[in-house]
């Protein structure tokens, strides 16, 4: 497996940054005036990302006196991986416990959010919740109310945002506080 390192520009920000097949973000050499109406050259650097609470790594790309905060592995992605059937979603192929560094062509795939659930969930990596408390990051089993499993959730802010279910009564059900939320029951998944 070929891993040169290949650097492309980002869109929309052509002129400014550029990212590589590596998972890494540089600005661009520019000219900018100096005293006397002089230009001199201001080089490009290598952009330290942030690591966010779920492990992703992020830069800030500033246009206009604009800064806008994207995933690293998203523009990896957008710029280097084709998406024929426009899946929405990026895949890290291989993960260790939530460490999302790993940016790099040969480690990311488009895939759909059934699809990246489904990677989280048989290979464990799963963001957990760091609170005892916080019950909106646990993964959540939905079940019909006779009990047959019908799907696997990330967790219960993801069924608010599809299926209009509020997550507090979702969250009741799992701590048995409700029999049923949005005519399901459901389940927090203790191991997965």
């Amino acid at each position: 497996m070929e891993k040169n390192e290949i650097w492309k520009d980002i869109k929309g920000y052509e002129e400014l940054y550029q990212v590589s097949s590596l998972g890494r973000v540089r600005s661009k050499d520019k000219l900018i005036n100096s005293r006397g109406n002089k230009k001199r050259l201001h080089r490009g650097i290598i952009l330290r990302p942030k690591k966010k609470k779920s492990g992703y790594l992020e830069v800030s790309l500033y246009k206009d006196k604009k800064h806008k905060s994207i995933q690293v592995h998203r523009l990896v992605a957008e710029t280097f991986i084709p998406n024929p059937q426009n899946k929405p979603e990026v895949n890290h192929k291989k993960v260790v416990t939530n460490d999302f560094c790993d940016n790099s062509i040969y480690n990311l795939e488009w895939c759909t959010r059934e699809e990246n659930m489904q990677h989280s969930f048989k290979y464990g990596n799963r963001i957990v919740a760091k609170s005892r408390n916080s019950t909106s990051s646990k993964a959540v089993q939905q079940y019909t109310t006779d009990g047959k499993l019908i799907k696997k959730w990330f967790c219960t802010m993801d069924i608010q945002r599809e299926l209009g279910i509020p997550n507090s009564h979702i969250s009741a059900c799992c701590l048995g506080k409700r029999k049923t939320a949005g005519g399901y029951k459901w389940k927090y998944i203790e191991k997965v």
